[in-house]
């Protein structure tokens, strides 16, 4: 069975400090799905998407209020520093959330990991992952 997954991971900085616990060993012997590319990210200055951008909603209704949008938004490479991908995040310190859909064909019996390698270095996540759709 195939099913498309939406990851959303929110951002934090000023970065807080957490004990990284190594759960899963031997990760690069795995069967592995690269996430590398064109991430989609929306800037949330006013820390107002921890009710609503992890649900990754779109509009069904004109009457339906939702003031964002992940597949208009723009997109930056992953990996890679967001402060100098765009100018207008150089100097933005605050929250951005990042938006990737992948397929994943599910077989019974198994677990499934997501591994960020390198993510943030020197900083933490702040949710990993917030939505997944399996």
């Amino acid at each position: 069975m195939t099913k498309l997954v939406s990851l959303l991971i929110i951002c934090f900085t000023p970065f807080l400090s957490f004990s990284q616990i190594d759960i899963i060993q031997n990760i690069d012997s795995r069967n592995v799905q690269n996430l590398d590319g064109r991430w989609h990210y929306i800037i949330d200055p006013y820390e107002t998407g921890g009710n609503n951008f992890f649900k990754n909603k779109t509009q069904q209704s004109k009457s339906e209020l939702i003031e964002y949008d992940f597949a208009k938004s723009p997109t930056m490479n992953v990996p890679g520093e967001w402060n100098s991908q765009e100018e207008k995040s150089l100097c933005y310190e605050g929250t951005i959330w990042y938006e990737h859909d992948f397929e994943i064909n599910l077989q019974a019996g198994k677990k499934y990991f997501i591994c960020f390698k390198s993510a943030l270095t020197g900083g933490t996540m702040g949710a990993l992952p917030l939505m997944y759709c399996l």
